[in-house]
């Protein structure tokens, strides 16, 4: 598979590093920020909305946002290619996607701020630390199985399924 990501070598964010803030607006014009997303598992899928493997990739995370949301979870796709509206509506309408498509990430520098460019993954979790970067993906950034991994490892635990039990146990 040819690929249409490639990373700086320098700036990369790193896991355990926070997560650098932004705002960006979707194709409604609605803003988001990452920092009001704390307490969730983060996903972000940076995308080129006519790069053919960010359209491959985005049907795979849309696979991914089914499975995990609703469970202190969102994933946020961050155009770098600064498409117009009707740019983002292609891309959503291309892939099926449900979760944002967010515009301008290029505008606001986060190419630099992240050391990454479209065509990768970075998961951030609910305290707003980079625990897994699509970094050292080569060949195909699109790793499944480690992008699902790290989500399931920070998920917050839901208090329905937190044994109270073993708590008061560790107070005695």
């Amino acid at each position: 598979m040819v690929t249409c990501a490639f990373t700086t070598a320098w700036g990369v964010v790193q896991p355990g590093e926070p997560a650098p803030d932004f705002t960006l607006k979707d194709r409604n014009d609605v803003a988001f920020r990452l920092q009001d997303f704390r307490g969730k598992v983060v996903l972000l899928n940076l995308i080129g909305y006519e790069c053919q493997p960010c359209i491959e990739d985005a049907i795979s995370v849309e696979a991914i946002w089914q499975d995990f949301q609703g469970n202190a979870f969102q994933v946020l796709a961050l155009d770098f290619w600064n498409g117009t509206t009707p740019d983002v509506e292609f891309f959503i309408e291309e892939t099926g996607v449900t979760f944002p498509v967010l515009r301008d990430a290029a505008f606001l520098s986060l190419q630099s701020q992240y050391g990454l460019s479209f065509d990768n993954f970075v998961v951030i979790d609910a305290d707003g630390i980079v625990r897994y970067t699509s970094e050292n993906e080569a060949f195909d950034p699109f790793n499944d199985a480690a992008i699902r991994s790290t989500i399931e490892q920070y998920l917050p635990t839901p208090v329905e399924q937190v044994n109270w039990a073993t708590i008061k146990g560790l107070f005695r």
